[in-house]
């Protein structure tokens, strides 16, 4: 990934304990757009497995999404849903060269998790 754009991969866990990625979905256009083309996998997939399982409810653990409301900001895309045993989570892919560490969030480990 050359660009700056933050683009989006889903991870799949399957009902046997399996677990696989797929993307990084990529478009043409802003940055959201790369956000939509996971979503719209998402959708595929949620329409695929309810055919199969008519029975399957959905669960939606998160289901947030909004454009960026400037140019210079990052789309927010934050979906999590689970039927028939699959959970799909849409995950972020930043390039490391356009990634701000100074303002990513530290996580810090209690005294007693690290013993």
């Amino acid at each position: 990934m050359e660009d700056s754009k933050t683009h989006y991969y889903v991870e799949v866990n399957e009902p046997e304990g399996g677990e696989y990625y797929v993307g990084p979905f990529g478009e043409a256009g802003d940055s959201f757009s790369h956000g939509r083309a996971a979503i719209d996998w998402v959708y595929r997939q949620v329409g695929l497995l309810k055919v199969a399982n008519p029975d399957a409810e959905l669960v939606k653990h998160r289901w947030h999404y909004q454009e960026s409301e400037h140019g210079f900001d990052d789309p927010t895309v934050e979906i999590a849903v689970e039927i028939a045993g699959y959970r799909m989570e849409i995950k972020s892919l930043r390039p490391p060269a356009f990634c701000n560490v100074i303002e990513e969030p530290v996580q810090r480990k209690s005294a007693v998790e690290s013993l």
